[in-house]
């Protein structure tokens, strides 16, 4: 946590809920805060999730998550 408060680090969120939990105003608030703050977004992949719901809001595949990694500054 502390790592995520520090000046010029960057900060990749790779939000992962159900589809109505991610769609709600409160959750796209907090992410819209976050990238004023700074903070980058991968967004959830689409699909069949564990709450057998269809949306997006999975975590993204691993790969995935790494070459985005990649590309952020010092990745």
């Amino acid at each position: 946590v502390v790592l995520a408060l520090a000046p010029g680090v960057p900060r990749l969120l790779c939000p992962a809920m159900n589809p109505q939990m991610y769609a709600h105003p409160a959750v796209q608030r907090n992410l819209a805060r976050a990238l004023e703050d700074g903070w980058q977004l991968l967004e959830p992949a689409s699909g069949r999730l564990a709450c057998a719901e269809e949306g997006q809001g999975r975590l993204p595949a691993v790969p995935v998550i790494q070459a985005r990694v990649r590309e952020l500054p010092g990745g």
